[in-house]
């Protein structure tokens, strides 16, 4: 082993960037004075040496390893793939002793933090000089060989596990240059690194000695150049699109990054297995086991890797599958017509002709306003025209004082007024329900003034924010009248599939809530842009939306924090209905419009059960009436006119696809009808080839496995001889094994299996669902038989077979005969409270009735739980 000494000189530009100054001359002149001060003093107190020794080595791949004398290796991807072309290897411990160190920890502990901190960057920077001395002497040595030499390596840097520090120590006697090693794999003096060296034929001579491009620090104080980069084209749906990411960055998160959707449940967690793409140009990198586990042999067959899997250390080009986008949105309610009583919006447009100022009167513009509005209501109202609304008669009475102008507006006013020539139509607006959350609580407030040729142009928006996907409506206010419908899928899911996992995401990511709320707003605007480009109207013609989704969807929607939701007590900030001006959040309909968010009952019961049960009239019925909105939360009400019970049961994603092996959203080819008694046994979503199984098929597909005595009651898949003789021989064919688990093969060329994992998940889900019904019904103090009518609401509730959804124990037998599916009853519910302040005001009503059990605190719903479970 070789030791020697060197002298080196720490770079005070260097020091004073560590110390924070980017720009030498902002530096006070004190510190540049204590700076000089310490470096006079620290030449004594610094005693650089180093201590190494080649060594030749033997590379195993597949155990990832480098394989030195004596039993001792170094291991991991990174340490392999930097020293695999090198023919030895150096390795060698810096050191600058412990003066230095002591020095700045004397400092510290007095109190004096400034001296204490220049001491330390001065042993940093005299502790780089001392390696860069080092590794110019070893360039200068293997020039002369001609070897080249790599940039330098040591554990705990980059992805090179520091326990490696160990191996170090057992190669070289550190103890002869002072330096010894903890438990914790750190030195002492602090001043000292262990540094190892690839030099060989096969090498290029590295241009630095640490390799900065490499580095995953991004805001490195030391970084002297930027990270390397390469560059991703990303083929989906048969477009092209090219974006650059940095080294070693991870696929899934780099595309989600760039607002590119790979499907997936988990939020890039590693769990679900469902972020498949297929890769151009990657070079042959083992699968790991827990990637082998969650890939099917076909996919592995075809090139698919996993995206969260995937670290980018070179140019690629990335294919997402086709049709992974296209999903297949239910937006109609059970009703086209007539879906509110009476007609009675917030929002009335006035035309007016008003009188030009003159000498003779001069009153402001304000004045002349409200005035003029007065007048023209009064007039309509007294000529008992059919459209006078509430809000009519309601202004003829109003004083001055009580109609409000937000100051935005106010300072347009004038112009406005003078470019139409006081020939305005006038947009005014009712704030009479002091219950909501809404600043300010005054009767009336103008939010636009405007050419009086837009009289008729009157629009509003109601939306659906489900946890998977998204319904919006635009509607004629005046004529109720539906202009519009528009669908999309949810761009949060690229955080995850469940709400759950997207709360995680906010209390992880210091910008996670900022993240979520953005993508909802940027969707939300982008529907809107597509209505006026497709009906040809304008943004600031539309003066109202309102919005409806989970207490999470809403919280996310507002940019309220949520994380409490997640864990008991289950708390959310908020439950009334909000009302906030569109320009607060962002949306870009009429700027002082309102966007009302419906009031909700809990954590888990949210505004879409609340505009679910507004939309069924179950509240006013005197029959017992059953609502269910089955998504990965099951909200459950039970009731009528005089009692209302709600709870939420972890159903699980698993009815959305999500979590089964070859679960998938409600996409064109999805697998959605199952029936072994047909040929083929399936139909799919849109007729196209099947490319998985959503919710409604596995619930088929299950109770096809229980009719057809396939399954046990337990819900484990019975052996073949169990049942030979018993079932057709081409449907005994098709019970086989996937992945050494129990399978009923759905499609032999996709290779599409239901699973025995999928059932358990089923499983669980139903008997929740079963269970949470039960406890409602034990807390009503009824029976099955005295409930009248069962709802199912949502798209799973829309397209599930009601005949499978009992066959599996989703609801009681006794409720077959009795369910209605209404569709998309939260959609329905957002709309009437759009087209009438009535329906909003029941709204508030329905979720001051109901009354919320919460399931986790009822101690029979454990037994209630398991015995459902059963088939």
């Amino acid at each position: 082993m070789h030791v020697v000494e060197m002298t080196v000189k720490p770079n005070k530009a260097e020091i004073l960037r560590n110390l924070g100054y980017k720009d030498i001359k902002k530096v006070p002149g004190d510190v540049h004075a204590e700076v000089e001060k310490a470096l006079e003093e620290s030449s004594s107190l610094i005693s650089p040496k180093v201590c190494y020794e080649n060594f030749n080595f033997t590379v195993d791949k597949s155990a990832k390893k480098i394989l030195l004398s004596g039993g001792n290796y170094f291991s991991g991807d990174y340490i392999v793939k930097n020293l695999s072309s090198a023919d030895y290897i150096t390795v060698a411990i810096t050191t600058l002793g412990p003066g230095i160190d002591e020095k700045s920890a004397s400092y510290f502990q007095a109190g004096d933090y400034m001296r204490g901190m220049i001491f330390d960057c001065i042993g940093s920077s005299a502790l780089n000089a001392l390696n860069r001395l080092f590794w110019l002497e070893l360039v200068k040595k293997v020039k002369e060989s001609g070897n080249g030499i790599t940039h330098r390596l040591s554990p705990g840097h980059n992805d090179w596990d520091i326990k490696d520090q160990a191996t170090v120590f057992k190669l070289l006697d550190a103890g002869s240059i002072g330096v010894t090693l903890n438990d914790s794999f750190m030195m002492n003096p602090v001043k000292s690194l262990s540094v190892v060296y690839g030099i060989g034929k096969g090498l290029e001579i590295s241009t630095v000695d640490h390799d900065c491009i490499d580095c995953e620090l991004e805001d490195c104080t030391y970084r002297l150049m930027p990270r390397k980069q390469h560059h991703i084209q990303v083929v989906i749906n048969g477009q092209i699109r090219e974006i650059t990411v940095s080294h070693g960055a991870n696929l899934f998160f780099a595309l989600l990054e760039n607002g590119i959707h790979v499907p997936n449940a988990c939020g890039g967690k590693r769990t679900c297995g469902k972020c498949k793409v297929r890769i151009e140009g990657l070079k042959d990198i083992d699968l790991s086991p827990e990637e082998q586990k969650l890939l099917s042999s076909d996919a592995k067959g075809q090139g698919f890797r996993l995206a969260c899997f995937t670290a980018v250390d070179q140019n690629i080009k990335v294919y997402i599958p086709e049709d992974s986008n296209k999903a297949v949105i239910l937006t109609e309610g059970e009703k086209e017509q007539n879906i509110i009583k009476s007609l009675n919006p917030r929002i009335k447009k006035v035309a007016m002709d008003l009188p030009l100022p003159s000498l003779e009167d001069q009153r402001d513009d304000v004045t002349r306003l409200i005035r003029g509005l007065t007048v023209t209501t009064s007039n309509s109202a007294a000529s008992l025209e059919p459209e006078v609304s509430d809000i009519e008669n309601s202004i003829v009475s109003a004083s001055y004082d009580k109609i409000k102008i937000p100051l935005q507006l106010l300072s347009k006013i004038p112009e406005i007024l003078k470019e139409n020539k006081y020939n305005v139509s006038c947009v005014i607006r009712q704030n009479l329900d002091n219950s909501s959350l809404i600043e300010d609580k005054s009767s009336y407030e103008i939010i636009s003034v405007e050419e009086s040729k837009s009289a008729d142009k009157f629009f509003g928006i109601a939306v659906d924010i489900g946890t998977t996907t998204i319904a919006a409506y635009l509607y004629d206010i005046k004529s109720t009248r539906k202009i519009d419908i528009a669908s999309s899928l949810n761009p949060q899911r690229i955080y995850g599939a469940d709400v759950i996992t997207r709360i995680n995401h906010t209390m992880e990511d210091d910008k996670g809530l900022k993240q979520l709320q953005k993508l909802i707003i940027a969707e939300l605007n982008d529907i809107i842009t597509k209505f006026c480009k497709k009906n040809g109207l304008s943004p600031r013609y539309i003066y109202e939306l309102t919005a409806v989704g989970n207490t999470t969807m809403m919280h996310l929607f507002l940019g309220i924090p949520c994380k409490n939701i997640a864990n008991a007590p289950y708390i959310p900030a908020f439950t009334d209905k909000t009302e906030t001006k569109a320009r607060e959040l962002g949306i870009n309909i009429n700027p002082e419009g309102y966007i009302i968010t419906l009031p909700m009952v809990s954590g888990y019961v949210g505004a879409d059960t609340v505009a679910a049960v507004l939309a069924s009239r179950m509240y006013e019925k005197e029959e017992i009436g059953l609502l269910l909105d089955i998504g990965t939360n099951g909200e459950i009400v039970l009731g009528n006119r005089e009692k209302l019970l709600a709870c939420s049961a972890a159903a699980g994603p698993a009815f959305e696809g999500a979590g089964i092996t070859f679960g998938i959203g409600g996409v064109v080819g999805a697998i959605d009808h199952v029936d072994f008694g047909k040929n083929p046994i399936y139909t799919t979503i849109g007729g196209a080839p099947p490319v998985g199984l959503c919710g409604s098929g596995v619930v088929d597909a299950i109770a096809q496995l229980v009719k057809w005595g396939i399954l046990e009651e337990t819900g484990k898949v019975k052996q073949e001889d169990e049942i030979e003789g018993q079932i057709p021989p081409e449907i005994l064919a098709r019970i086989t094994d996937y992945k050494d688990k129990r399978a009923f093969l759905l499609d032999e060329r996709t290779g599409i299996y239901l699973t025995q994992q999928d059932v358990r998940q089923i499983q669980l889900a139903k008997g929740a669902i079963y269970a949470g019904i039960k406890i409602l019904m034990n807390h009503m103090g009824i029976t099955p038989v005295q409930i009248n009518r069962v709802y199912f609401a949502g798209g799973f509730g829309n397209y599930i077979s009601v005949e499978s959804a009992v066959t599996i124990g989703l609801i009681p037998k006794e409720l077959k005969h009795k369910v209605s599916q209404i569709g998309n009853a939260a959609g329905t519910g957002a709309i009437m409270a759009l087209l009438s302040d009535d329906e909003l005001k029941i709204a508030n009503d329905i979720k001051n009735r109901i009354k919320y059990i919460e399931l986790s605190a009822e101690s029979s719903f454990q037994e209630e739980f398991m015995g459902a479970m059963y088939f």
